[in-house]
């Protein structure tokens, strides 16, 4: 069902329980049209989504204000770099911040990590800048190579 966050799927038992609340007594569910490039292959004979694998490029990190991006440069997996939007700084007040750009290629490390093994890692202790990445990441960005216009 489409809601004002986005489309929401639920299952027989979650819809109805989701509908069950009072401000919702009138919906009716509708069921959606499914298109024909979806084919038929689920447990129950049910269409099933095809997975489409996206890699990811970036990552945009805010912590009270203060924007960084982790940056995927290249095709070798510690291709990472780093900007920090305010790592320096001229003047008081009225001064202008000086963004830099370093390389951080042990944030790969991290990524390829099974996530179980990952959930045991303290952010205090790792390697380099990837306590950001993990600690104040907001946004994640993705791209299908696949539909890549350069390679």
């Amino acid at each position: 069902m489409f809601a004002d966050t986005g489309l929401k799927q639920y299952c027989d038992s979650c819809c109805r329980q989701a509908h069950s609340h009072y401000q919702r007594k009138m919906h009716q569910p509708t069921k959606l049209r499914i298109p024909e490039g979806f084919f038929r292959g689920g447990p129950d004979g049910s269409p099933r989504v095809p997975r489409e694998k996206m890699e990811l490029f970036a990552v945009l990190c805010i912590e009270t204000s203060h924007y960084v991006s982790f940056v995927k440069y290249g095709p070798e997996r510690e291709n990472w770099m780093f900007f920090d939007s305010m790592a320096d700084r001229h003047g008081d007040e009225s001064g202008f911040n000086i963004p830099t750009v370093t390389l951080c290629p042990e944030v790969a490390k991290y990524l390829e990590m099974p996530v179980a093994a990952l959930a045991m890692e303290q952010p205090r202790d790792m390697e380099g800048v990837a306590k950001r990445l993990f600690c104040d990441a907001y946004m994640y960005m993705y791209q299908s190579k696949k539909m890549a216009l350069y390679k």
